[in-house]
């Protein structure tokens, strides 16, 4: 009946013999298992102890077999991460980036006009200012002791209007469309302010005026601005 290593008591002789065992392994002395595992195969002597390499043992010896490699040992835990390092510098500045294209021109806009004039009592209406096919003229009524405003167009095409007129401090709407070519506003103090187009023309003007009946000899006096669109 075979024993094993465990059964076998240790002396000097055969911790003299295992070391030798081993050198003669590394060697190349071994002998291979015909398992999976490699194993060493020794013979041990019953009375000394002393260690052979053998496939077959005699009668005063004891087979010794253990594995070439040890088993595979537990997986160490995994080790704690290192602190977090300082934050780094601020970088240096980038430079310029290339000039974005030229945009383009863009379209001027029809400009403003203005007018500042006084018109005599009983004189011929004044025109005050004209675009886009609209006319703005000033009168000074003494009669009335009123300053008349009118917007017409010339020709006699239809006039296309709507907006605001103050009189005597009444604000009150006016509209016109496919009716007349003209429309008169008066008042000691009239204030008109209309959108107004002659018919055939597809441009609005923003018209704006002040009239106001003096009071003394001296005419009317009117101010005001025409926007047209484009």
């Amino acid at each position: 009946m075979r024993r094993f290593l465990s059964s076998v008591k240790p002396t000097p002789a055969m911790a003299v013999a295992l070391a030798a065992l081993l050198v003669a392994t590394a060697g190349g002395l071994a002998v291979a298992a015909t398992s999976s595992t490699p194993v060493i195969r020794a013979c041990a002597n019953k009375k000394t102890g002393a260690l052979r390499l053998a496939s077959k043992c005699r009668r005063d010896e004891r087979i010794v077999v253990w594995n070439q490699s040890g088993q595979q040992g537990p997986a160490g835990t995994a080790g704690v991460g290192g602190a977090s390092g300082a934050k780094g510098a601020q970088g240096p500045q980038g430079g310029q980036g290339p000039e974005g294209p030229e945009g383009l021109e863009g379209v001027p806009g029809p400009a403003a006009t203005s007018f500042y004039t006084n018109v005599a009592q009983e004189a011929p209406p004044a025109t005050l200012d004209e675009v886009n096919g609209v006319r703005v003229k000033g009168s000074c009524n003494g009669g009335t002791k009123e300053a008349v405003v009118t917007i017409e167009t010339p020709g006699g095409f239809y006039l296309t209007l709507s907006g605001t007129v103050t009189k005597a401090g009444e604000i009150k709407h006016v509209e016109s469309g496919l009716i007349t070519a003209s429309e008169t506003f008066s008042g000691f103090i009239t204030e008109v302010d209309v959108m107004a187009r002659n018919f055939y023309s597809v441009h609005f003007s923003r018209i704006s005026v002040h009239g106001a009946f003096p009071l003394g000899p001296e005419g009317c006096t009117f101010w005001g601005m025409v926007i047209p669109s484009a």
